[in-house]
């Protein structure tokens, strides 16, 4: 295991723009109001990196890694002639991310995001913890793709209300599965080269869409029943732990700022996710910390203090206590 929790800064820097399809600008702004494309982003802010899986006709797929030093906001202007589908999948750390018209959101590693994108020239801007490395994967299809590839398959009501024409852009999240995450896993251990790499790309982006839908037909389409107020301030409430577990506000901060009495956060934290604010929040570090040891990046002490506990013996328990083996067992070696 690598026992130095700093990154090593990658080489390399792939400019995304499909000319068939989207246009995209990476940039960056920093506290003092220097703004500039994310190439030039002096070293003493920060790294990033752009591989680039994918950029052919109406289907782009990119994959942004994002280390700031000091506090940056990451900014993308994507050029997109029609409706388009966009899934995002963190595989580490986190951001938050805020897009034109749609509400802002925090990422998950357990989670994975989806857009419904109207034809658009935006500038979305994401942020994530200084010192902390984002790498976040990004696959976008134009409805005019998605057509094709659908090909007479059913999909869910979020995506039917796109081919309908009739449907206003939004956010959703949802639950990462193992099939979908070894998926993921192939298309960024590509075997291939030229344009059997490509090749290969499309056909494990069939396999995506499969697990996506899966998982989105799950998901209330923009026709059924919106939340009430309560609920959704709830859900924030929910973002803002996961935002940052290690340093996560007080339960009467949380209560106070969602505008719902403690009581009743509590009431409702137990009907969205079966456990109240302070049980999920345990929950929740536990997961992440098992991500975080299965990348082998960080030491069991590192991950213990980066989930909050202040001791490694408190964190090693309560790790046992949900999994059934030791943090040291779950760390990659």
């Amino acid at each position: 295991m690598r026992q130095d929790a700093t990154p090593r800064k990658p080489t390399g820097f792939a400019q995304a723009v499909s000319p068939t399809f989207l246009q995209v600008a990476y940039g960056w702004r920093a506290s003092d109001g220097q703004a500039a494309e994310l190439a030039s982003l002096p070293a003493a802010l920060g790294w990033t990196e752009v591989v680039q899986h994918s950029s052919r006709a109406g289907l782009r797929l990119s994959e942004v890694r994002t280390h700031p030093h000091a506090e940056v906001v990451f900014t993308t202007r994507q050029v997109v002639p029609q409706a388009s589908l966009m899934f995002s999948v963190q595989w580490a750390g986190s951001n938050r991310m805020r897009y034109p018209g749609i509400a802002e959101t925090w990422s998950r590693l357990d989670r994975w995001r989806f857009l419904r994108l109207a034809a658009t020239d935006d500038r979305a801007e994401y942020e994530n913890l200084t010192g902390a490395t984002s790498d976040v994967m990004t696959l976008v299809l134009s409805l005019g793709r998605l057509e094709e590839m659908l090909d007479g398959w059913d999909a869910p009501a979020l995506v039917e209300e796109m081919r309908k024409g009739a449907f206003t852009p939004c956010v959703g999240d949802v639950a990462m599965t193992p099939a979908l995450r070894g998926v993921l896993q192939q298309i960024r251990s590509n075997p291939y080269r030229g344009t059997m790499a490509g090749l290969y790309v499309e056909a494990k982006v069939c396999e995506w869409l499969a697990e996506a839908f899966a998982g989105m037909a799950e998901h209330p389409s923009s026709t059924e029943r919106a939340l009430g107020r309560s609920r959704r301030a709830a859900l924030a409430a929910r973002d803002r732990l996961m935002a940052d577990l290690g340093n996560p506000p007080s339960m009467e901060v949380l209560a106070r700022d969602s505008g719902l009495s403690q009581h009743r956060l509590n009431e409702l934290f137990r009907e969205l996710f079966g456990a109240t604010p302070f049980q999920c929040l345990s929950r929740w570090r536990l997961d992440q910390a098992k991500l975080l040891l299965a990348a082998g990046e960080l030491s069991v002490k590192q991950v213990a203090h980066l989930m909050g506990y202040a001791h490694v013996s408190s964190f090693s328990h309560a790790y046992k206590r949900r999994f059934g083996v030791s943090p040291s067992g779950d760390a990659f070696s």
